[in-house]
C-alpha cells in the first residue's frame, strides 16, 4: 500500500528543488527548463488524488523520464555536475514510494552530460580580479582628470595583470568565447599589456596586434553589462561587450 505521507514528500520536494535554480541563474545558454516544469506540472496534477490514482498518476515512465531530463537541463545551466544530488534524491525517494507498484519495463534512462564544463572555483577566483579591476579602474578615473594620466594610472602592470586574467582567462575558461584582444582598451593603450596578454583570437594578425599606442584614450566609460551567474546566492559575473567582467554578490 503506498504511503501517502510519502508521496506528499516527494510532491513537495521536487518543487522546492526546482524553486532554487532559474534560466537566469545560468551560466551555460539554458533558457527554459521544459523538463523541469513537466516534472512538477506532473507531481503537482497527481496531488490530492484517491491513492489508486495518485499510483496510476505519479509512478509512471513519464514522471522518471522527466526527472532525469531535468537533470541534464540542471547540468547544462550550471556546466557541471552541482545539482545532480539533488534530483538524484528526488528520483530515489521517487522510487521508493513507487517501487512495489512500477511494471517490469520501467526504465531509468542516463542523464545528458552538460555541452561543456567549467571550473567554478576557478571563475570565481577570475571573478575576483574582475571585481579588483573594476575598482581599479574607478579609482584612477576618480584620482585623475586628463586623459593622459589615466592611461597612466590605468597602465600600470598590476592593473593590467587583473584586466589580462579578467578578460582573457574569463572570457575563455568562464564564459566560453574567443576574445579580440584589440577590443580592450587596456591592450590598445598600455605599453605594459605587450608582456602581460596574451593573443588569444587565432585570426589576429601582426598588423593588429600592433595597435597598441602611447596616445591616451578618453573613452573610459564602461559599456552596459551583461550578467553571468555561477548558482543561487552564488557569485554574479557581469561582463561588457569587450570582455571585461565584474563581480557582484546576490
Amino acid at each position: 500500500m503506498i504511503r501517502p505521507i510519502a508521496v506528499l514528500a516527494v510532491l513537495s520536494s521536487i518543487s522546492g528543488c526546482y524553486a532554487t535554480i532559474k534560466p537566469s541563474h545560468c551560466v551555460g545558454d539554458v533558457t527554459e527548463f521544459p523538463n523541469c516544469d513537466k516534472a512538477n506540472s506532473i507531481a503537482l496534477k497527481c496531488s490530492n488524488l484517491s491513492k489508486q490514482e495518485t499510483i496510476d498518476c505519479f509512478c509512471t515512465q513519464e514522471l522518471l523520464d522527466a526527472y532525469v531530463a531535468c537533470k541534464g537541463e540542471f547540468r547544462r545551466c550550471t556546466l557541471g555536475n552541482s545539482y545532480d544530488s539533488s534530483v538524484d534524491d528526488e528520483i530515489a525517494n521517487w522510487q521508493d514510494a513507487c517501487g512495489p507498484y512500477l511494471s517490469d519495463d520501467i526504465t531509468t534512462p542516463s542523464a545528458p552530460d552538460p555541452t561543456r564544463t567549467i571550473d567554478r572555483d576557478a571563475c570565481e577566483g577570475i571573478a575576483e580580479s574582475c571585481a579588483h579591476s573594476s575598482q581599479s579602474v574607478t579609482s584612477c578615473s576618480s584620482a585623475y582628470t586628463k586623459p593622459a594620466d589615466i592611461t597612466s594610472c590605468r597602465c600600470q602592470e598590476s592593473i593590467v595583470s587583473l584586466a589580462s586574467v579578467c578578460n582573457i582567462d574569463g572570457a575563455n575558461s568562464c564564459v566560453g568565447k574567443a576574445v579580440i584582444t584589440s577590443n580592450i582598451w587596456e591592450f590598445r593603450n598600455c605599453e605594459a599589456a605587450t608582456d602581460v596578454f596574451q593573443t588569444t583570437d587565432v585570426s589576429q594578425t601582426t598588423e593588429e596586434s600592433e595597435l597598441i599606442t602611447k596616445k591616451p584614450d578618453d573613452s573610459t566609460a564602461q559599456d552596459e553589462t551583461a550578467t553571468l551567474v555561477f548558482g543561487p546566492t552564488s557569485t554574479v559575473v557581469s561582463t561588457t561587450s569587450s570582455g571585461r567582467m565584474f563581480l557582484q554578490r546576490s
